[in-house]
């Protein structure tokens, strides 16, 4: 299907705001409900790991390293929780 057809069957969906919010947020299933972070401003638990094939996109620093030796990603408490990305409060955060 080329993409001036996949955009049509796109829009033309009619969805309300909850169809949209439960589309919007399926792709983040992995991630979890938040509720460790309950009355928190840092995260202080360890996710479990959960396996997967799913390819998970983004950038990274590795570049043509992952080609040579095995990587993985690790995440840590960096900045307040619920910090928009790519603000000015996550710069001051450092």
């Amino acid at each position: 299907m080329n993409i001036s057809k996949k955009i049509k069957t796109i829009s033309a969906k009619s969805q309300d705001e909850q169809d949209f919010y439960i589309d919007l947020m399926s792709g983040f299933d992995h991630i979890g409900d938040g509720s460790e972070f309950s009355g928190k401003h840092l995260a202080d638990s360890i996710s479990a790991f959960k396996e997967s094939d799913e390819i998970f996109f983004g950038s990274t620093d590795v570049a043509d390293v992952s080609w040579v030796v095995p990587t993985a990603q690790s995440t840590a408490a960096t900045s307040a929780l619920a910090t928009p990305l790519h603000t000015w409060e996550m710069t001051a955060q450092g």
